[in-house]
């Protein structure tokens, strides 16, 4: 039988049943030899269910592991789970600045729809500013950004 599934069953024994506690038993070695492959691929899982605490804890990996930019996009990441939304664009710039550039294409998205949690982290509509987060993501080679550019165009033209 593989390790894993091994390991995996003796934390589900320990109560350790969801993606978010699995990663950690791995990230902090809990009960399991430290892993942070492991760890990263369950707290992805728990980002997939809309996880503000799983982006958190891939923002702490990476700062970790010495991966600045990338831990700003998930800081970002979970500022958009809690509806912090300045704070979220805040972390995207940082994040797409230190070279992560998809941070960028998620900052166009902010500014797809009116984003209202609190009037501090309110973010209007505004498709001016969101034109212009994806020119910068596909400045930086974002095909992401890219692609939403080229929609955003062919919607115009119609």
């Amino acid at each position: 039988m593989p390790k894993n599934i091994l390991q995996n069953s003796y934390l589900y024994l320990l109560g350790y049943r969801d993606n978010l506690s699995l990663g950690k038993c791995f990230h902090y070695g809990q009960h399991v030899k430290k892993n942070l492959k492991l760890a990263r691929s369950f707290y992805l899982k728990a980002t997939q269910q809309g996880s503000a605490d799983a982006f958190y804890q891939l923002y702490v990996l990476a700062k970790e592991e010495g991966r600045a930019s990338e831990a700003d996009y998930y800081l970002g990441r979970k500022h958009e789970c809690l509806t912090q939304w300045q704070e979220a664009l805040t972390a995207y710039k940082r994040a797409g600045d230190e070279g992560y550039v998809f941070a960028f294409y998620r900052a166009g998205l902010l500014f797809k729809r009116n984003r209202v949690s609190t009037p501090s982290q309110t973010i209007k509509k505004d498709l001016v500013a969101e034109l212009a987060w994806y020119r910068k993501a596909a400045a930086a080679y974002s095909k992401h950004g890219l692609n939403a550019l080229l929609i955003l165009s062919a919607k115009e033209s119609k």
